[in-house]
Formats: C-alpha cells, sequence, structure tokens
C-alpha cells in the first residue's frame, strides 16, 4: 500500500487498496487511514454502485438526499 500525503495536515491518496474487498481487516485498515488523515482519496477503484453502497454501509447507516434521487 502507499500513501501518499496531499498537505500538511489534511488528506492523502491512498493506492493498493482494493475497495471491493468488504472484509474486516480492509475495512479496518480503511477506517485507521480515515482516522489518521481525516481525508482520504481512492483514485482508479472500478466498483459498482452497489459495491460502494456496502462500502458506505460500514460508515454508518446510509441516506437519501433530500434533493437527489
Amino acid at each position: 500500500m502507499e500513501i501518499k500525503l496531499l498537505s500538511g495536515a489534511l488528506g492523502a491518496e491512498i493506492n493498493g487498496i482494493d475497495l471491493k474487498d468488504c472484509s474486516k481487516e480492509n475495512w479496518t485498515e480503511i477506517n485507521k487511514l480515515l482516522l489518521e488523515h481525516k481525508v482520504i482519496f481512492f483514485r482508479n477503484q472500478n466498483i459498482t454502485a452497489e459495491e460502494q453502497l456496502e462500502l458506505g454501509k460500514h460508515f454508518g447507516p446510509l441516506e437519501k438526499h433530500v434533493y437527489v434521487k
């Protein structure tokens, strides 16, 4: 895994992690990176809408946006 810091105190680009992998170990690593860097970016991830929703559920309950269908 490669972590590229984007600014002094906030943000990192993460390469070498597969967002399709919803295992507990992968989620633990993503959560650790988020807590450490506050904002994280994953480039070139080819995931479906369903896979993105599964990943999002790890962060908490999903909500529908009032103005976006």
